[in-house]
């Protein structure tokens, strides 16, 4: 028996309990962006399963080959910070992306 047949028969056999297949499956939880000039400013959209705080307001900048041109491949985090809610998150975002269009 092959390896990727013995991990398909375990995790056929892990996947029957729901509980247990959301043990070894990892989601990453939405999140929404405003955007100008190919930077993204975003807030988490669900909570995350962190012992940190469960919302966060972050910036992702392009970087390497197409970032100036709008084709960016990469990005890279930037001010990830901790907020109470939801929506102090999003206003966190939103305060960002006015500076950034220079009405903040």
């Amino acid at each position: 028996m092959s390896d990727k047949a013995v991990a398909d028969a375990v995790w056929e056999i892990l996947s029957r309990d729901p509980a247990i297949a959301e043990l070894f499956t990892v989601r990453t939880p939405s999140y929404r962006y405003f955007e100008h000039r190919s930077v993204r400013y975003c807030w988490n959209a669900e909570p995350v399963a962190d012992k940190a705080g469960k919302w966060f307001a972050w910036e992702y900048r392009p970087v390497g080959p197409g970032a100036r041109s709008g084709k960016a491949q990469r990005w890279e985090l930037r001010h990830r910070v901790r907020a109470g809610s939801r929506k102090a998150a999003k206003a966190r975002a939103l305060h960002w992306y006015l500076q950034a269009k220079g009405e903040g």
